[in-house]
C-alpha cells in the first residue's frame, strides 16, 4: 500500500469518528428532549422538528412569564413602600395641615384670636411659671387684653410690656415659652435654649435653673442650654450633676 493509500485510509479514519462522535451527540440531545417532549423511536424528524419549535416556544413563553411575575412582584413591592409611606405620614401631615389652618387663622387677625385664646386657657400657667422664676414679685399676674399684655400688680394696676424692666421682659419670654412646650402634645419631648437670661441677675438665674431641674423631672423633658458665659455654665453643671450620666456638657470654639 502506497502512501497517498494510506492517507486516503486515515483520512476515512477521522471522518467516521467524526460522525460518530456526532451521532453520539444527536443522541445524547435526543435523550434529554424525550425528558422533556414524548417521543418514541419511530417518530419522523420532521415530527421531532415540529416539537422541538413548540418546545422553543413553551419556553419562550415560560421565560416571559416569569419575567413578568418578576416586574410585577418589583413593582407590588413599591405599592407596599409606598402604602408604608403613605401611613407613616398621615399623622405628620395632620399636623402640618392643622398647623397650616392655624397660622392662616392667625395671619387674618395677626395672631390676636390665637393669642387671646392661649392666655385664656394658660393664664394661670403663665402667672405661676413667672412668679416662680422672677423676683422681687412685683407682678402676681399676667394677662392679655385688647391686643396687649399686661403684667398685674397685687393692687390690681397694669403694665404693659414697654413699661417693664429688661429682666422682667426676659422672665416675661420664658414663662410664655415653657407654657407653650408644655402644651406640645405630640412634639418631641425637648427644650432649647440659647443664652435665656442674658440681662438676669444671679438671683433669677438661680430661680430659672431650679424651676427647670424640677421642669425636667416633672415633665421627663430634655433640655439643650447654650451659653457663652462660663460663670453660668458652672452654675448649670452644680445644679444638674445630680443627673449622673444623663447630664452632658459640651465645650465648642470657634
Amino acid at each position: 500500500m502506497s502512501i497517498d493509500d494510506d492517507l486516503i485510509v486515515s483520512t476515512i479514519h477521522a471522518r467516521l469518528a467524526a460522525k460518530e462522535a456526532g451521532l453520539q451527540n444527536l443522541d445524547t440531545a435526543f435523550s434529554k428532549i424525550k425528558t422533556i417532549v414524548h417521543l418514541s423511536d419511530s417518530d419522523s424528524i420532521l415530527s421531532i422538528s415540529n416539537a422541538v419549535k413548540i418546545l422553543k416556544k413553551n419556553v419562550a413563553s415560560l421565560r416571559k412569564a416569569l419575567n413578568d411575575q418578576t416586574e410585577l412582584q418589583i413593582e407590588l413591592d413599591k405599592i407596599l413602600h409606598a402604602n408604608e409611606f403613605i401611613d407613616g405620614n398621615k399623622a405628620k401631615h395632620a399636623r402640618l395641615e392643622n398647623a397650616i389652618n392655624i397660622l392662616d387663622r392667625m395671619s387674618k387677625d395677626r395672631g390676636k384670636t390665637a393669642m387671646e385664646a392661649f392666655f385664656k386657657e394658660n393664664r394661670e400657667l403663665i402667672s405661676d411659671i413667672y412668679v416662680t422664676i422672677h423676683s422681687p414679685k412685683e407682678f402676681n399676674a399676667i394677662t392679655f387684653s385688647d391686643g396687649k399684655i399686661l403684667l398685674v400688680k397685687p393692687d390690681g394696676s397694669e403694665h404693659p410690656v414697654n413699661r417693664i424692666s429688661t429682666g422682667q421682659r426676659s422672665a416675661l419670654a420664658m414663662s410664655l415659652f415653657i407654657a407653650l412646650n408644655r402644651q406640645l402634645k405630640d412634639g418631641p419631648k425637648i427644650m432649647l435654649f440659647d443664652d435665656p437670661v442674658a440681662f438676669t441677675d444671679d438671683f433669677n438665674i438661680l430661680s430659672l435653673l431650679d424651676f427647670l431641674r424640677f421642669f425636667i423631672l416633672k415633665e421627663g423633658k430634655q433640655i439643650f442650654f447654650a451659653t457663652a458665659n462660663a460663670r453660668l455654665a458652672s452654675l448649670i453643671e452644680k445644679k444638674f450633676e445630680f443627673m449622673g450620666n444623663h447630664f452632658k456638657q459640651f465645650h465648642l470654639e470657634r
